[in-house]
């Protein structure tokens, strides 16, 4: 092949697999929300086939010709080529050392262990999901195993989320940030101050709730003309099922969360459809894997949705829409909807806790896989770091242990991710600040167009075509950091709390 032939036959690839993956996304949307139990055999067999198909375009013989030429020339002519050929030789040492039949496996336990762990909710009984946990689990390991026989495979697990970001770094500033969430704790208990949260629990009209929530995501800057809403789902998420096409998915409530909810999966939306042009067009769209995807969607939640600002904002429309909202002061919704207390609940954390939860998941991760924990044992471990972290023991394991789908196994080791993108959130804050010093005003005016147009610039028009560390690189000269994320909580809460007037 010569050079354009080259660059041809590697586009292909890309665009193909782009086709199977939107495939596979609108399959992924109807499982959660439409996919009945007796249907669950046969999208066996589809994701089997799809898989198969993408698996194919990695070992044709043009493939086998791109994977010779390009271990030895891996750089490209420019950045996102680059990017591309780093991508195809990543994907096909995936397929070349994990056994098909291994890969085959894992994917109908992940099916199969969605179900069971829909049924084990339900019955808030995890002795329904423990065999297929176990099982996916395993089979996770010996992936990870193949992949990298003589490394510890929950740091491989965690490289496939968050590639390149080394598992020393990640517990170092977790723990770095576990001392300093401990100490604004403490001045949170002496301030003695007591908020009462009642009001976040009085659901108004499900589906006025729902439309109140759609248009502050619109506000903010989501597009329906590139998305749309699914709500027959149990776990928010959203979907990239093309460069521009990026639906969120979320669970139809009263109550006033719900527009946090969709909020932060407006972020991940709006972050899935932003890609430039030639990022889209190279198949490299929809955003960085694990941090910086949920880094976007918590900045738009808590850097701006749980803002005094963003609460100014929105207030008289809150009120206008739900008149029960009334005789209710905006300080005090704006204190409620940032109460500081342990809650069993991952999804509804505070700031400040939030991070606590994932650190649990962690570290039960990491001590499964290094072979320190068992999954029967798991339970009791949720249960017990939870007491000693967060001062609560769940009363059932719906809103224990089942609370989160990742466990079901396509996101076994994605935990740290959403920690990091806090961190990652604490580094925006302080370098968009700096190009926009009118940053709140902007917010209280409900004028997000810049900020947009700031995230797009730095972040959200690169997709996939840079690692984690390339792109916070691209408004930040230093590695990752805790610390900014700290600051940042301890000058809001302090503000709330009074240690910081």
């Amino acid at each position: 092949m010569n050079a354009q032939e080259r660059k041809a036959a590697l586009q292909n690839v890309f665009t193909l697999s782009g086709y199977y993956n939107s495939i596979s996304g609108v399959l992924g949307i109807d499982q959660w929300g439409g996919l009945p139990d007796e249907g669950v055999p046969y999208r066996v067999k589809v994701n089997g086939f799809l898989d198969d198909q993408k698996r194919a375009l990695y070992f044709t013989p043009e493939a086998d010709e791109l994977t010779a030429y390009y271990k030895e020339n891996p750089i490209g002519e420019n950045d996102i080529e680059t990017a591309q050929i780093r991508a195809f030789l990543k994907q096909r040492s995936f397929y070349e050392d994990v056994p098909k039949d291994l890969f085959d496996e894992f994917n109908r336990k992940r099916v199969e262990s969605m179900t069971a762990w829909k049924q084990a909710r339900e019955a808030q009984d995890f002795d329904i999901f423990k065999p297929y946990m176990k099982d996916v689990f395993e089979l996770r390991k010996q992936i990870a195993l193949a992949l990298r026989p003589n490394e510890d495979p929950f740091a491989t697990m965690v490289d496939l989320v968050d590639e390149g970001l080394d598992i020393n770094d990640i517990s170092r500033e977790f723990g770095k940030l576990r001392e300093g969430i401990v100490a604004i704790r403490r001045k949170i208990e002496e301030s003695g101050m007591e908020i009462d949260n009642s009001i976040l629990q009085q659901a108004q009209n499900a589906e006025d709730m729902m439309t109140f929530a759609k248009a502050l995501a619109r506000e903010v800057g989501y597009k329906d003309s590139m998305g749309g809403y699914n709500e027959k789902v149990i776990h928010a998420f959203s979907s990239t099922i093309g460069p521009k096409d990026a639906r969120i998915s979320t669970a139809k409530h009263g109550r006033p969360t719900l527009m946090m909810t969709v909020l932060h999966e407006s972020g991940h939306a709006m972050y899935g459809y932003s890609s430039n042009d030639a990022v889209a067009e190279a198949g490299l769209f929809g955003g960085i894997s694990g941090g910086f995807h949920e880094g976007q969607a918590r900045f738009i939640e808590n850097i701006i949705g749980r803002s005094s600002a963003y609460i100014h904002h929105i207030y008289p429309k809150l009120v206008e829409a739900f008149p029960a909202y009334a005789n209710i002061p905006e300080e005090k919704f704006y204190h409620a909807l940032n109460k500081v207390a342990s809650t069993c609940k991952r999804i509804e954390a505070d700031e400040v806790t939030y991070n606590l939860h994932v650190i649990i998941r962690f570290e039960l991760e990491r001590d499964y896989f290094a072979g320190k924990l068992t999954i029967d044992q798991m339970r009791d471990a949720w249960n017990d770091k939870y007491e000693e972290y967060l001062g609560i023991r769940p009363q059932n394991d719906t809103e224990g242990i089942l609370q989160d789908m990742h466990w079901t196994g396509s996101w076994i080791g994605y935990f740290q991710s959403y920690t990091l993108g806090n961190i990652y959130d604490g580094m925006i804050y302080n370098a968009i600040r700096k190009d926009l010093p009118n940053f709140t005003d902007l917010v209280e005016a409900g004028t997000f167009a810049p900020i947009i147009d700031w995230l797009t610039d730095k972040i959200w028009q690169y997709g996939k075509s840079v690692t984690a560390m390339e792109l916070l690189a691209k408004f930040s000269d230093k590695g990752l950091d805790a610390q900014p994320l700290l600051d940042y909580l301890d000058d809001k809460f302090g503000k709330i709390y009074g240690w910081n007037k």
